[in-house]
């Protein structure tokens, strides 16, 4: 089935109500536009927003045909050949399949209604028991989230770091790059000599790309190092429950970690030397740079109205799926992850113009 709607559709849509931050009280409606969802959004007090998601019976099936795809290849013992439906609901089980797959429909929706809103949940959504989707059949559904956090600056000119030095590439880098290559450690002395001037050849591109590697990485940590000297402008400090929120959802993933390594949890903290609230401070520390960070991130966007066109994401993509971009677009509008991808490349392209209009102090 071809998609009912592509990226560029979807970066064409503009919100008509303002996103509504944490305190604020609303009740919003979006309409349909293309033939997606249509989207009410009701919040309260206390920083919850509760979506309500009209989807259209196309957007159903073209959800469910997307989650049995993703479902078939998570089922299946070969990475490389995904099982049909009925295979995988074997293999999972019917009820785990069925249960999963609702959720995967609901994930891939809900998606489409942040794009729609313009209104990114803050971490997790709770998705309200109701009816399960079904083909050919519209489809209506509730979840409720938490509203990001809202920062302004008290400045919003150029920041002033001293940048990090440029790194050099050595002789020694780029013979451990061509060693890497081959498999196994060259001793030059051993090698004959018209094989030594074809190895020669390569180190000229394997120099090139090691320079490419290390400039990207010096400049990816000049754009941290200048959105955290951005951060320290924020007007006031994040509120602590969007700390300790950040905390928790890091050191879940953390534990997710240590188990899926072999590990268990509860080993892992009885490790000798291991200090369970040292652990939580460090996670509070880093879970508060990091929300410090976004929030100043997302302040100069708002402030210096930079907007995101479909070349930004692609190439956001590129890392991950060079030669494939539009392909891995897709997937992710397909697979409900598009609003992660929206907000990685908007604080990318923020970050790049920060970086860029910063100032050297050395």
């Amino acid at each position: 089935m071809d998609s009912t709607i592509t990226l560029h559709e979807l970066l064409l849509i503009k919100p008509e109500h303002p996103v509504p931050h944490p305190g604020n009280i609303c009740n919003l409606t979006y309409p349909s536009v293309n033939g997606s969802v249509a989207v009410d959004v009701v919040t309260d007090a206390y920083g919850y927003a509760k979506f309500t998601v009209h989807a259209p019976a196309n957007e159903v099936d073209r959800s469910i045909d997307s989650a049995e795809r993703a479902l078939a290849r998570m089922a299946s013992p070969n990475p490389q050949k995904a099982l049909n439906t009925a295979q995988a609901r074997v293999a999972m089980g019917a009820q785990v399949f069925d249960q999963n797959r609702d959720l995967l429909v609901r994930q891939r929706l809900l998606s489409l209604a942040v794009v729609r809103t313009g209104i990114q949940p803050f971490l997790q959504t709770e998705y309200i028991a109701g009816e399960n989707p079904r083909k050919g059949k519209d489809f209506t559904f509730e979840a409720s989230v938490m509203l990001r956090p809202y920062g302004e600056l008290k400045d919003y000119g150029p920041v002033e770091v001293a940048f990090p030095p440029k790194p050099q590439v050595d002789e020694a880098q780029v013979d451990e790059k061509l060693a890497q290559m081959m498999g196994a450690s060259i001793r030059w002395q051993d090698v004959p000599e018209d094989a030594a001037q074809g190895l020669e050849k390569l180190k000229a591109p394997l120099r090139a790309q090691l320079e490419n590697e290390l400039e990207n990485k010096w400049y990816s940590d000049l754009m941290t190092l200048c959105a955290d000297e951005m951060s320290k402008r924020l007007v006031a400090e994040p509120p602590i429950r969007f700390i300790e929120a950040l905390r928790d959802e890091m050191a879940s993933q953390y534990a997710t970690a240590v188990e899926s390594s072999g590990q268990s949890w509860n080993d892992y903290i009885k490790t000798p030397g291991f200090d369970l609230q040292v652990f939580k401070e460090q996670m509070t520390s880093e879970a508060l740079v990091s929300l410090k960070r976004g929030l100043a991130l997302d302040a100069v966007a708002r402030h210096e109205g930079i907007a995101l066109t479909e070349e930004d994401v692609i190439e956001c993509l590129t890392n991950v799926a060079r030669g494939h971009e539009q392909e891995a677009a897709q997937a992710m509008i397909d697979n409900g992850q598009l609003p992660q991808l929206l907000e990685t490349a908007l604080r990318a392209k923020t970050g790049d113009f920060i970086a860029s209009q910063a100032k050297d102090i050395k």
